[in-house]
């Protein structure tokens, strides 16, 4: 695994920061402030929930497509629409 790693990607739609310094360590429990687009190299186009404090590690993983602040359209079980300000539950 390359570091910076931010987490596996997972359905946690619990708001929290998506980082984790490893795959056998626990997740950032801290609010997500930001939301990531980012393309991966290994997992393609991902979204990523991040707090202030971790902000910096999630846009050096991958390249960042967009970002808007995280807010409660971001956390939807339902297709997700990114858009530059926000997300919206899809159709």
């Amino acid at each position: 695994m390359v570091k910076p790693f931010v987490g596996v990607p997972s359905g946690d739609l619990s708001g929290c920061c998506g980082y984790a310094p490893d795959l056998d360590q626990p997740g950032c429990p801290a609010p997500a402030t930001v939301h990531l687009r980012v393309q991966d190299s290994a997992w393609g186009m991902v979204a990523l929930p991040t707090c202030d404090a971790h902000l910096g590690i999630a846009e050096s993983a991958a390249m960042v497509l967009g970002r808007h602040p995280y807010g409660p359209g971001c956390s939807s079980a339902a297709e997700t629409l990114f858009f530059p300000t926000h997300c919206e539950a899809g159709s």
